[in-house]
């Protein structure tokens, strides 16, 4: 009987040693010190860029850097993340502000047209800047992969590489302003509200704004004339679509979780609003045969950024990869854009998929009057 005990006993045992080891194995430690990041190989360092319209869709620079390496083999592939860095002076350089996220993507080239840029200076600085007004800003690269049982896995980052760039703000509606969109979607943070943009008509704002959907839902907002409390601030008016400037005038409010195209008159003080459903439809998208598209939601501030990812499918017509976005299930409303550009066009061709089937990540960028686009294979 004890020589049984002994043999149970001397088993228990056994296996604990036996489940230490393949925990062991499974959870290999990563050496952050032997980590190389990346480094550039081709970068606009100390490069001074005069963005023009008129050369808008064409490619103003293209960013190239070395792949991470981590002294863990068998990782999956990393991502990496271009960010923009601003000088908190905006003028001059003086020292850099946080680090500003501008796409994340497998690959290691991105190449940036005038408008892409423009773009992405004007979403921090606002339309509303002298003429010729110089910015000094940075580019970095984060590169980052997540991977079950390693023990630590941190972010590679580059150096910061310095510019100078001098926007354009041609296409951006007269007069140039904005009203944010402050609300309990977002924490009724002005400074981190969605904006929405004034049109060729004096007075008159025009945006997309996605409340995500939460439980309990509450759709109270109001908009603001600058990114804080000051004023002016518009409220709830005598009617459901009258506004108020009073301080203490009543909260707006929408009727349900999603996308809606807002149109303000400063002028007459009123406002209202079209709910729109955005999403991607193509031929490698769900079915492959243009008749049915997938939603896109917005899931971090400022809400007006949509984005999906799917698994697209080679086209079983056999024909070239290529996809649009479109409002409400419908044709009446949708986007493509010409080759070469990231900038959308009403109506505009398909976009090709030049790298086949696989899983991407689409996105819709709203942010701006000029809207644009980005899809990523993952």
């Amino acid at each position: 009987m004890k020589k049984i005990q002994y043999i149970i006993i001397f088993l228990f045992a056994l296996s604990i040693v036996f489940n230490g080891c393949k925990k062991d194995e499974k959870s290999p430690v990563l050496d952050t010190t032997a980590t190389v990041a990346p480094s550039w190989v081709e970068v606009p360092v100390d490069t001074t860029f005069v963005l023009l319209e008129d050369s808008a869709d064409m490619i103003l620079t293209t960013l190239e850097w070395t792949e991470v390496v981590y002294s863990v083999s068998d990782l999956p592939s990393p991502l990496y993340t271009v960010q923009l860095f601003m000088a908190t002076d905006m003028v001059g350089g003086s020292g850099w502000g946080d680090p500003i996220s501008i796409l994340t993507q497998s690959e290691i080239v991105k190449p940036f047209t005038h408008a892409e840029l423009n773009s992405i200076i004007l979403k921090q600085i606002g339309a509303d800047f002298p003429e010729d007004t110089v910015i000094t800003a940075g580019f970095r690269i984060k590169a980052n992969v997540n991977a079950n049982g390693v023990s630590s896995v941190i972010d590679a980052f580059s150096d910061i590489s310095s510019f100078s760039v001098t926007p354009y703000s041609a296409d951006v509606p007269v007069g140039g302003s904005s009203l944010w969109v402050p609300g309990a979607y977002q924490g009724w943070a002005p400074a981190d509200a969605a904006q929405i943009w004034e049109t060729d008509v004096a007075g008159v704002f025009e945006g997309f704004v996605y409340f995500p959907e939460v439980d309990p839902f509450d759709g109270n907002f109001k908009f603001t004339g600058n990114p804080n409390w000051d004023g002016p601030n518009f409220g709830k008016g005598a009617g459901d679509f009258d506004l108020d400037t009073d301080p203490g005038a009543g909260n707006l409010e929408i009727p349900g979780p999603g996308g809606y195209f807002f149109t303000v008159d400063t002028t007459t003080l009123t406002w209202s609003f079209i709910a729109q459903s955005w999403g991607v439809i193509g031929s490698g998208v769900l079915g492959g045969d243009w008749s049915e598209d997938v939603d896109m939601t917005a899931i971090v501030a400022p809400y007006n950024v949509l984005e999906v990812t799917i698994d697209v499918i080679a086209p079983p017509d056999g024909t070239e990869l290529r996809f649009k976005y479109r409002e409400g299930d419908a044709w009446a409303l949708n986007y493509g854009a010409d080759p070469g550009s990231f900038v959308l066009v009403e109506g505009g061709p398909d976009i090709p998929m030049p790298e086949g089937p696989g899983n991407y990540t689409f996105k819709m960028d709203m942010s701006l009057p000029i809207y644009t686009y980005e899809f990523i294979k993952n």
